[in-house]
C-alpha cells in the first residue's frame, strides 16, 4: 500500500458523512496522517457546503428580473430628463414673455383702475403659486422608487 493510501479511509469518510465515528475509527484517526488529511478536507468542505446553505443568495430569475426593473426605470428616468428640460426651458419662455410684455404695456397699466389692476395682480399670484405648486409635485414624483 503507497503512504497517501489507508483502507480505512472510505470507513472513515463514510462515518464522518453519517455522522458518528465508531471508537475503533476513532483510534485509527489518532495514528493514521492519511485519514486525518481525509477527515480535514472533509470538515472544510462540510463547511464551505453549510456556508452555502446559509448564505442568502437571491436566485437567478429574481436577479434576472430586478436587472430587467433596473433598465426600465434607467429608460423612464432618461424619457422623463428630456420633458423636465423642455418644462423648465418653457417656463423660462414664459417668464422671460411675462417680463418683456409687462415693461412693454407699463405706461398703459397707470392707465388702469385700480380695481381692475388689483384683481388682475391676484390672479396673475395664483397663476405663479400653482406654477410652484405643480413644479414641486412634479420634482416629488420623479424622486420615488419602488420596490
Amino acid at each position: 500500500m503507497n503512504l497517501n493510501e489507508c483502507a480505512n479511509e472510505s470507513s472513515v469518510l463514510a462515518a464522518l458523512r453519517s455522522g458518528s465515528l465508531p471508537d475503533e475509527l476513532v483510534a485509527h484517526l489518532q495514528t493514521c496522517p492519511v485519514c486525518q488529511d481525509a477527515k480535514l478536507v472533509w470538515r472544510y468542505l462540510e463547511g464551505c457546503a453549510n456556508a452555502e446553505r446559509e448564505a442568502d443568495i437571491a436566485p437567478a430569475g429574481v436577479v434576472w428580473w430586478r436587472a430587467q426593473l433596473a433598465e426600465k426605470r434607467a429608460a423612464a428616468h432618461r424619457s422623463i430628463a428630456w420633458i423636465d428640460t423642455m418644462q423648465k426651458i418653457s417656463l423660462a419662455i414664459a417668464a422671460i414673455a411675462a417680463i418683456a410684455i409687462g415693461a412693454w404695456q407699463a405706461p398703459k397699466m397707470l392707465q388702469i383702475p385700480p380695481m381692475l389692476l388689483a384683481g388682475s395682480a391676484a390672479v396673475l399670484i395664483l397663476f405663479l403659486a400653482s406654477v410652484v405648486v405643480v413644479l414641486g409635485l412634479g420634482r416629488d414624483s420623479h424622486s420615488r422608487t419602488f420596490l
